[in-house]
């Protein structure tokens, strides 16, 4: 042993701090260590942009399709529009309200009559003696019965 106090150059190597570095197959453990975590690492790094690129892609085509479905309304729109500027200038024309006063409110243009053929003297009309030269009868009922059909029944 080395007294206290006294300096020898021996004494102050082996006092010195050092490290011990175990080598494994020709590295040295801390820095295979390392290595091995800087590999993890970068990994992660990587499986994380992965990660965030295929949710992206997924965004982008889930907005693809909305996009498309909203296109699609939109030309459905836009012919629903046209088909009602089609029937707004149809109904603006003068034939059309020539036609609509006619059927709906039962007008007649100057010098026109209005002729009313009673029920019973259509239907033989729509018959099969239509195209004939023969005059359809219409029966002849009496006043009093069309009275009392009017009022009574």
């Amino acid at each position: 042993m080395i007294p206290q106090g006294v300096f020898h150059p021996v004494s102050t190597l082996a006092v010195r701090p050092t490290i011990a570095l175990v080598e494994i197959s020709g590295e040295t453990s801390w820095y295979s260590w390392f290595m091995k975590l800087k590999h993890i690492l970068v990994l992660l790094v990587l499986f994380a942009f992965v990660l965030s690129f295929l949710n992206i892609a997924g965004k982008i085509s889930e907005g693809q399709k909305r996009l498309k479905e909203i296109q699609n309304k939109v030309n459905a729109e836009i012919k629903q529009k046209q088909a009602l500027e089609q029937e707004v200038k149809q109904r603006q024309g003068l034939s059309y309200l020539e036609k609509e006063a006619r059927d709906e409110l039962n007008y007649v243009m100057p010098g026109e009559r209005i002729v009313i053929l009673p029920s019973q003297y259509n239907s033989s009309l729509s018959g099969d003696n239509f195209g004939n030269n023969q005059t359809p009868t219409v029966p002849q009922t009496p006043n009093w019965q069309k009275w009392w059909r009017l009022f009574f029944e």
